[in-house]
Formats: C-alpha cells, structure tokens, sequence
C-alpha cells in the first residue's frame, strides 16, 4: 500500500497522492514560509502553505516544497490551485 502524501492535523482527512491534495478544491494556497536566510530561489527548501477550507476545519497546512513534483510549465496539468 501506498504511503501517505498529507493529513489534515485538525480534521484527519487524508491525501494519499500529491495529486490528490493538488486537486482537492478545498484546498486555498495561502503563502510560502522561507527555510531560513540562506535559502536561494528556487525555495525548495521552505514550505508552501494551504488552508483546508471545509466547514469546522480552517486549519494551516504547511508542506515542504520539496514534496512536490517539478512541473513543465509548457504542459497543461490537471492540478486545480486555487489563486493567492
């Protein structure tokens, strides 16, 4: 069995894939924590935040943004963020 991605330290809902949480839409990105002072672009050392956005929950993710798969921007991806 796979391992898992994320889970939610307030409501424990679970994401088994990074797919899985890109495309939940109750998902909000809200910002993007810096590591420290010799953290150089591209950041992959810092954490990018979330909101879990479902009612009773609210709470702030934060995810390493090493986690995440480097995207080819010049591809359309199905992942579905929802804007700053």
């Amino acid at each position: 069995m796979p391992g898992l991605f994320k889970r939610c330290p307030l409501c424990f809902k679970e994401w088994l894939t990074e797919d899985d949480f890109l495309q939940d839409r109750t998902l909000m990105i809200n910002g993007y924590q810096f590591a420290g002072k010799q953290t150089t672009p591209p950041f992959p050392d810092g954490y990018i935040l979330f909101t879990h956005s479902v009612h009773g929950c609210g709470t702030t993710l934060a995810v390493i943004a090493k986690a995440f798969k480097e995207v080819d921007r010049k591809k359309e991806t199905k992942h579905s963020l929802s804007p700053i």
